[in-house]
């Protein structure tokens, strides 16, 4: 991993972290109850290429506008959305109480409306 790229992960890591911990502190939780081994930012979840979606992304689209009532973009959130999936079905992520925090993302909406 180059320099740039590690430096952009350790900055998206402490900016998911901090949004956390202030997302807790909303719902009653001390900031302290959420620590760095709660987080999961894995680079492998990205479809290999910016702005265009691969089928786990449009799979995972699908299923979070079914189940939920998601509307997601497919650059990030979706992506992102897949992912979680990904790690909750073979039982990596397990147990208790998850949140999937959606930041965004709607603006890119129409770009896509063929999904």
């Amino acid at each position: 991993m180059d320099c740039p790229t590690f430096i952009k992960m350790q900055q998206t890591f402490d900016q998911v972290l901090r949004i956390a911990k202030t997302t807790a502190a909303k719902f009653g939780l001390k900031e302290d109850d959420i620590t760095e081994a709660d987080i999961i930012l894995d680079p492998n979840y990205n479809a290999k290429i910016y702005g265009i979606p691969d089928e786990t992304t449009i799979a995972a689209m699908k299923f979070g506008a079914r189940t939920e009532a998601f509307i997601t973009d497919p650059v990030y959130v979706g992506k992102s959305l897949a992912g979680m999936i990904d790690l909750i079905k073979p039982g990596k992520i397990s147990g208790g109480n998850g949140l999937y925090a959606d930041l965004g993302g709607q603006q890119a909406l129409n770009a896509y409306s063929s999904i």
